[in-house]
């Protein structure tokens, strides 16, 4: 008899435990629409952790109460007042249904009121704390009883069945509160934001080109939307990636400008995605290994990782941001090991660089790729001039002066060097099934010149090799697949897009607009890319001569282009108007072409109107500030060729 009363004592406090643990994981993971994104076989491992803390409590509680039940029986056993054993143990039953009462008044009443209710003399806490000691109350009474054989004797059976059917409830509600709401499980994706720094859109396969650089990217693409014509609103990376992130021109932001010792920072007036995300209920993280991009131009704003690895190769950068994926991962409870994912939805930017020069450095396992059609691609005849241009630290002039592929083919074996790369930071999400709930973005911040207008490197023009740029993206739940776009669009409308995909508002005053009308054909819509970079110019000595005054900019729509140059050394002032349709790699300028003359103006009033349209936003915002560079940064940059 006594062993079934433990056994029963033993169940309800199980019962109890679980009930409590339940409406823990409820309450702080169904109800907060955390745990939404995933399987109901992930929520219930999930959960068990919190069922594991509160089953543990029961069983020590319940163990603590038996100890003390062994020890007052030994005294009544051992008591010379045999005589009143009867009504030692009516008192003792007492004594332990009052000790579980209180356990549950005071401890259970503060933990409710601590977590779950307002203040303590709000109308519902007061309420709620009524519950709580009738609860209690009742709980010292089933406890009391337990313990008296000549009354109650189905007392513990009518408590099995009420806990079984408190457990049914909370189950049907649990199930019914995911299936009402699994539209939830879109609102809040995963975001993997992956950009390859340097990498021309027509240097991709499945942008067209002839060499099979990206097998896994043009994956993504197939599986995606692939925007076939992405302009960067710059063709170097600080004010280009900035733009990406606040969705506004470099003249705006006023990251734009640079000089052997300083540079524009971006001033914390200024929202970036990652601020809007984090505030959001993001983790954003940045793995970064563009050494431009470091704190001190406060690019890192809304980011609580952000991590430099100036230089490192893909194989480092990827195994960076695993590292991180799996730090996310905390495993306080027992059971945690059923379920490493956590529930907070994350942003991921992984910044790789080695697209970008130098290009003595290609892994051993991929400098043979390429290799059978060195002859057959790129045959173009380079001159001594043409070479003494090369920036000195692509490090390739010791290959044969004459054949472009030379040049060409390292820069397309890198790409396929990170092409795997990605692959292994995805196949990660799919080995932990975060895939299916992980938007993903491919994009690049510019691209380069191999001689196109007579120059090598980047930065130096606003032609389509500097500023055509890839961009795909892929989440299946509320994106087409296989679909691609031909209309323009800009990098500046990447963060609205997103912002719009992921249910968030985008800011007020920005330049960039949503692309979902054009990915689900709601309409049409014009956007035309306006571009602008600062840069130094080479006098007649083949000197660099820093003027932060020489601004160049252009406009480009589906069908034609104009680049203003303002360069005040007159050495190439001037104005550029292109027919894309007609001539896609901009060599015929058309600005005395009486045919274009309608044409023209209306693209140079248009420019000239978004020129004043951002000189009026920038009044918005703060003064734009720099920061000097220090010696380690400058080291740095001179090693990319930015600074001499």
């Amino acid at each position: 008899m006594k062993l079934n009363k433990t056994t029963n004592v033993l169940s309800v406090m199980l019962i109890l435990g679980f009930i409590a643990g339940l409406i823990h994981s409820i309450y702080f993971k169904i109800t907060a629409d955390q745990y939404l994104p995933y399987t109901m076989h992930s929520l219930a491992t999930y959960s068990l952790r919190y069922f594991n803390t509160w089953v543990l409590l029961s069983l020590f509680l319940t163990i603590l109460f038996l100890l003390i039940k062994i020890i007052w029986n030994l005294l009544l056993k051992n008591s010379p007042i045999s005589h009143v054993n009867d009504k030692i143990q009516f008192y003792g039953s007492i004594f332990l249904g009052c000790t579980v009462g209180s356990f549950f008044f005071f401890y259970g009443g503060w933990t409710i009121n601590h977590y779950l209710l307002p203040s303590k003399y709000h109308p519902l806490s007061l309420l709620c704390d009524i519950g709580i000691f009738i609860f209690s109350v009742f709980s010292g009474w089933v406890i009391i009883n337990a313990n008296r054989d000549h009354k109650f004797k189905d007392l513990l059976a009518i408590c099995y069945k009420i806990a079984a059917f408190v457990l049914v409830l909370f189950l049907m509600g649990l199930n019914s509160y995911v299936f009402i709401h699994s539209k939830k499980t879109q609102e809040n994706p995963n975001v993997i934001f992956i950009l390859i720094d340097a990498l021309r859109a027509d240097h991709l396969s499945s942008y067209g080109y002839q060499r099979n650089t990206s097998p896994y990217i043009d994956s993504i693409a197939r599986e995606g939307v692939l925007f076939r014509n992405a302009i960067s609103s710059a063709p170097w990376t600080v004010p280009s990636v900035t733009s990406m992130f606040t969705s506004l021109y470099p003249s705006v932001h006023g990251v734009l400008k640079h000089s052997q010792t300083s540079m524009g920072m971006l001033n914390n007036d200024y929202v970036t995605l990652a601020e809007l995300l984090l505030e959001g209920g993001y983790e954003t993280a940045g793995i970064v290994s563009n050494p431009w991009l470091n704190r001190g131009i406060n690019i890192n704003q809304g980011f609580k990782t952000y991590r430099m690895v100036d230089w490192k190769n893909a194989s480092e950068v990827t195994s960076e941001a695993l590292s991180w994926l799996d730090r996310r991962s905390s495993s306080p409870f027992l059971l945690s090991w059923l379920d490493k994912r956590p529930i907070i939805p994350f942003f991921l930017y992984v910044h790789y660089m080695d697209v970008h020069a130098p290009y003595n450095n290609v892994p051993q396992s991929y400098n043979r790729l390429f290799a059978e059609n060195r002859e057959n691609l790129f045959k173009r005849n380079i001159s001594e001039e043409e070479l003494k241009k090369m920036p000195s630290y692509w490090g390739i002039k010791d290959v044969n002066k004459m054949d472009l592929n030379s040049y060409i083919t390292p820069y397309d074996q890198k790409i396929r060097f990170v092409d795997d790369e990605i692959k292994n930071l995805i196949n990660k999400l799919e080995t932990t099934d975060l895939l299916d709930n992980t938007l993903i973005v491919i994009v690049s911040d510019h691209g380069i010149q191999f001689l196109e207008h007579g120059r090598w490197d980047m930065g130096g023009n606003l032609h389509d090799e500097n500023i055509h740029i890839p961009l795909i993206m892929k989440f299946p739940r509320k994106l087409p697949r296989n679909y691609i776009i031909d209309n323009q669009v800009r990098s500046i409308d990447i963060m609205p897009t997103l912002l719009e995909m992921l249910n968030f508002s985008a800011p007020d005053n920005i330049n960039g607009e949503s692309l979902l009308p054009l990915i689900y054909k709601k309409e049409k819509i014009n956007l035309d890319a306006f571009s602008e970079a600062v840069y130094d110019y080479e006098d007649v000595n083949n000197k660099l001569i820093e003027n932060i005054n020489n601004q160049i900019q252009s406009l480009r729509t589906n069908e034609f282009k104009i680049i203003y140059d303002h360069d005040i050394s007159s050495l190439r002032r001037g104005l550029y108007f292109y027919d894309l349709k007609m001539d896609s790699k901009e060599s015929f300028n058309l600005t005395q072409n009486n045919k274009y003359k309608n044409q023209f103006e209306r693209l140079y009033n248009r420019l000239n109107y978004i020129i004043k349209e951002n000189n009026g936003l920038v009044k918005y915002y703060e003064k734009n500030q720099t920061v000097e560079l220090n010696k380690e940064t400058k080291d740095k940059l001179k090693s990319l060729g930015y600074i001499q």
